[in-house]
């Protein structure tokens, strides 16, 4: 079966740094035949076309990445986006897939930071809407997206705002300091000297310790909320029934013969249960089920999209649960998450790695191996602000580092159990990170 990958003569370039116009998978190596522009319609706007999928073996994933980042900033179209940033954007094209047997798909070619990723997958975990405890371990992600008026402040001491200048800068404080001493000047003026440098030099004399986000992510994920108006009737005629489904009675109507009737579904326990069942069903321990095609996770609750801070860019994941086993007579664990909207030089990285993160902790807690994560990504983007960075990164050589390894210490019965710093990686080697601007 051919492993020819059909690329248009303008990107040819792109391919060029991953081996003098071949795209190299770890197990083999996909042959690049140059078409001229006159064939771009007719090879579908350069997708890439591959007959085989075991030609794409995914286990560098760099690679991949670097190769859709490079198409998007090559091909995207530019478009004006709510941040007023404007975009170079991709849609519907867009998929990757890593092997988690193997390594993690933390990217080499920049830094992915990892305890990030995996404090913000606990706090989703824990369903919380305050990002406290996220502060509390000094992860910001989502300080922009803070509902205003929901802001919680410490003040900082001058100690604590010096500490917050540059190396470079403290010396220069330390000095002028020292001076002031040497000429006898108060402690009151001393004082105040620093005060200005610090706000000149922009150092806040408070900072966030908390705020709330709304109805986002984790909020789903656990507390996803079921509310519905029924016949008094229809209650009076299985009470047990309802409340076994999780159902309480909210409070009776206006009209005295209808009752309103509220649940929280935690779609963690369930895939849980799912992923069990499904399990027992492939080893033929369980008859009849209907987990297989429906391990789903949902964050995309349209009747709450208005009460979130910012509404889920990763939207929607599936499990698989293979009738495959590996060499120890574990079942393999695939996961497929799609992401409408994926910025995809910061926040790719680390939706990739938290996902993948989130199947490796599943297949352990239930006693399987991970194998395949699938990311399928519809808004595919490059922030224009982001341009010079994409090209810095372009330039790194995806083979120079081996990717790490997931470490999970301890026996769990549950994600849910799993706290931050449970699972490290191991061997992480990479290039240094590469600073760019949050759109917000």
């Amino acid at each position: 079966m051919s492993n020819d990958c059909k690329v248009p003569l303008n990107q040819i370039d792109a391919m060029e740094q991953f081996g003098h116009g071949e795209l190299h998978a770890p197990k083999q190596t996909m042959r690049v035949q140059v078409f001229d522009e006159s064939d771009y319609e007719a090879i579908a706007k350069a997708q890439v076309v591959v007959e085989d999928d075991k030609a794409l073996d995914f286990t560098k994933i760099d690679v991949y990445y670097l190769f859709w980042l490079r198409r998007i900033l090559a091909e995207g179209e530019y478009r004006g986006d709510r941040t007023g940033t404007g975009t170079i954007s991709m849609f519907g094209h867009v998929v990757m897939r890593a092997d988690l047997r193997k390594n993690f798909p933390a990217l080499t070619t920049k830094y992915v930071h990892f305890p990030a990723v995996d404090d913000e997958l606990d706090w989703m975990k824990s369903g919380s809407s305050n990002i406290r405890s996220m502060k509390r371990n000094g992860t910001r992600i989502w300080d922009e997206w803070v509902i205003p008026g929901t802001e919680e402040y410490r003040g900082l001491s001058t100690n604590e705002r010096v500490a917050k200048l540059s190396k470079e800068k403290q010396e220069d404080l330390a000095s002028v300091e020292a001076m002031m001493r040497e000429d006898g000047r108060s402690f009151e003026h001393i004082f105040e000297v620093k005060q200005t440098h610090l706000e000149r030099a922009g150092i806040p004399d408070k900072e966030l310790v908390a705020g709330e986000l709304g109805r986002v992510y984790g909020t789903q994920w656990r507390y996803w909320e079921d509310t519905r108006v029924i016949n008094v009737k229809e209650w009076e005629a299985d009470p047990q029934g309802w409340q076994d489904k999780g159902y309480v009675v909210a409070g009776t109507m206006f009209n005295g013969y209808e009752i309103a009737i509220t649940r929280k579904i935690d779609q963690i326990t369930k895939i849980e249960k799912q992923i069990r069942d499904e399990l027992l069903f492939q080893q033929g321990k369980l008859e009849k089920h209907s987990a297989g095609r429906r391990i789903i996770l949902n964050g995309w609750n349209v009747a709450q999209l208005e009460e979130m801070a910012l509404p889920p860019c990763h939207v929607l994941a599936q499990w698989y649960v293979s009738s495959e086993k590996d060499e120890d007579g574990k079942h393999f664990l695939d996961c497929e998450m799609f992401q409408r909207s994926g910025d995809f030089f910061l926040g790719i990285p680390f939706n990739m790695a938290q996902y993948s993160l989130l199947t490796c902790q599943l297949a352990h807690v239930t006693g399987m191996k991970a194998r395949f994560f699938t990311h399928v990504i519809g808004d595919a983007h490059i922030y224009t602000n982001h341009v010079e960075q994409v090209k810095e990164q372009l330039t790194r050589d995806p083979f120079k580092y081996e990717h790490p390894q997931l470490e999970i210490t301890g026996e769990f019965n549950s994600i849910l159990e799993m706290k931050t710093g449970d699972c490290k990686l191991v061997n992480y080697q990479r290039y240094p990170s590469i600073k760019a601007p949050v759109a917000v």
